[in-house]
């Protein structure tokens, strides 16, 4: 079905509440109608540009609501099939602050890594960091069952010997990725 979605921004300052509101996109869109968002957390939020620090942090933000329509329908007269919205803050959040994991596989590193027992991990896509910018990062094991992170120590073969894996380096040679 194609609906009409409206992207809206209100700037929010403390102390002063509200102090502007615009409408910052307009476009008809094809989606399916169990698409249309329930949640905020059911939308791709990954079209707005972060920035590099939380505007909570300035004492700022910006609500972003986005509203669906029938293709016809005239926001500022009718009613919306779908309406959600979210803070900035909250998008920055979720993403800067929120622990993930990062397997080896994803990084590049192509070689065999093994737990504190010595037994070989049998794929690289399940060993790895977890972790965030703010709390810091862990050598994990994701298990591929249950998906459950284990943070543990990691270990790869290094002239006969095995050797655990320097996060440190891993971070270093991994800032974009892990950014």
């Amino acid at each position: 079905m194609k609906v009409k979605e409206v992207i809206k921004f209100a700037h929010w300052v403390d102390g002063s509440g509200y102090s502007w509101e615009d409408t910052y996109a307009e476009n008809v869109i094809e989606i399916k109608e169990s698409e249309l968002p329930k949640t905020a957390d059911d939308y791709d939020w990954d079209w707005y540009d972060l920035p590099d620090e939380n505007p909570e942090d300035s004492g700022e933000d910006l609500k972003i609501t986005v509203e669906f329509y029938s293709e016809d329908d005239q926001p500022e007269h009718d009613e919306p099939l779908a309406k959600i919205s979210k803070w900035v803050s909250d998008l920055y959040k979720e993403k800067f602050n929120a622990k993930k994991f990062i397997s080896f596989y994803d990084m590049g590193y192509d070689t065999e890594f093994y737990d504190s027992e010595g037994i070989k991990h049998l794929d690289n896509r399940f060993v790895g960091i977890h972790g965030s910018h703010d709390d810091g990062w862990t050598l994990a094991y994701c298990d591929s069952v249950t998906g459950e992170i284990h943070e543990e120590d990691i270990f790869q073969e290094v002239d006969g010997k095995k050797v655990l894996i320097d996060i440190e380096t891993v971070i270093i040679e991994n800032t974009e990725l892990l950014s």
